[in-house]
């Protein structure tokens, strides 16, 4: 039942801002790595942090979704490690990872189970 939900959630109609959100925030992130690539910046992987940050910031809900943000950076470093580990320097594994991240994360949300 649970997993029928996420599913409709992730693939159905019934959330389009959510697969649209992700969307933007993975080519947004994509883009910002290889942007700070092109001008051989060091350790660039803070431009795509950043770029997450920023597209996932909302001012009025800075306090109830910093436990959101703590839970969400602990998922992100394990996902950020297995993608890492078994895709390194792989710009297409890190834009999908970063997506699917962002699907998963708010159908949970959605569904309560976050």
């Amino acid at each position: 039942m649970v997993f029928e939900r996420l599913r409709q959630l992730i693939v159905a109609k019934e959330n389009p801002s959510t697969l649209e959100h992700s969307l933007r925030t993975a080519v947004a992130a994509v883009v910002s790595l290889l942007v700070a690539r092109l001008f051989r910046l060091p350790e660039t992987y803070w431009a795509a942090i950043s770029t997450l940050i920023v597209m996932q910031s909302n001012l009025g809900a800075a306090l109830p979704i910093s436990a959101q943000r703590f839970i969400g950076t602990a998922l992100g470093a394990i996902f950020g490690g297995f993608v890492g580990m078994y895709f390194l320097g792989n710009v297409a594994a890190f834009g999908v990872a970063v997506f699917f991240l962002i699907v998963g994360v708010e159908a949970g949300l959605a569904t309560g189970l976050v």
